[in-house]
């Protein structure tokens, strides 16, 4: 087959199917899947925690293995849930020295300590997403992202639901306060999170070039005449408040296409 051809089936499959699969139909399509960097350059390695559990794989090294197939070149890094660990974090900070986009998510085998000494060495870092990771202290990692990674420009901060949406707790706007310092930011997207108003506030005045927010059933924040005004320049602004609640779109009329300010409203949230 021409190698063309196996270039392209293989681009077409899941980074655990090339390994467990692919890796093993041939001789011409193993050497494809080792010595073609260009394939590894995105890696995503899901759970698979049926294979796992059945003790098939070793999702471990099948993460380490895929960034060292990148030769150097890997730029965006996907893991999900048991698949990286406090040492796969580190042998990508070893090894993808080019990183710009990393995803973690419900990596509960992360450590706050790891996250930290690990971020210290993406310095080309563009977008960070940072999900359910139960280990990691978020307003203190987001300190040392901000030192550490001048050109992040996307964040994705996703926390578990511990209560009730709609009963109103104390507000904690430690993220916030750490979410600040990220003055490059051109979209953030905050999920079950306890910033208040003010924090919010606190990250549109030191953001400027923010372009896109959402805030996703976040208890603590209350539409009101202020925070109303502070938003007005965001160009994509979606806001929910309650997963339970219809979600409608709602397109303001008159401006010109490139100043269109895009806005949805949720359970009474209305801008």
């Amino acid at each position: 087959m021409p190698p063309e051809i196996i270039s392209s089936i293989l681009h077409r499959l899941h980074h655990v199917e090339v390994m467990l699969c692919a890796d093993k139909v041939c001789r011409s399509w193993r050497r494809a899947t080792r010595h073609e960097p260009e394939l590894w350059h995105r890696i995503h390695m899901h759970d698979h925690a049926d294979l796992r559990g059945r003790g098939l794989v070793d999702l471990h090294k099948m993460a380490a293995d895929a960034v060292l197939r990148s030769e150097g070149q890997c730029e965006e890094f996907r893991g999900e849930g048991s698949c990286v660990h406090d040492n796969v974090l580190h042998f990508i900070s070893d090894q993808a020295p080019l990183l710009k986009r990393l995803i973690l998510n419900s990596c509960r085998e992360i450590s706050h300590e790891g996250f930290v000494e690990a971020i210290k060495r993406f310095p080309l870092l563009e977008e960070l997403e940072l999900t359910a990771c139960l280990m990691v202290c978020s307003n203190e990692a987001l300190e040392t992202v901000a030192v550490a990674c001048r050109r992040l420009k996307h964040l994705r901060l996703g926390h578990l639901s511990s209560s009730c949406l709609y009963y109103e707790g104390e507000p904690d706007d430690r993220d916030a306060t750490a979410i600040a310092t990220l003055h490059g930011l051109r979209s953030l997207q905050l999920v079950h999170n306890e910033l208040s108003n003010h924090g919010l506030e606190a990250i549109l005045d030191s953001c400027p070039r923010l372009e896109s927010l959402e805030i996703c059933r976040c208890r603590n924040i209350f539409m009101n005449n202020a925070l109303q005004a502070k938003c007005a320049r965001i160009s994509m602004l979606r806001l929910v408040r309650s997963s339970l609640s219809p979600r409608f779109r709602l397109n303001l009329a008159a401006p010109p296409p490139s100043t269109r300010h895009r806005c949805t409203l949720s359970n009474g949230w209305l801008i």
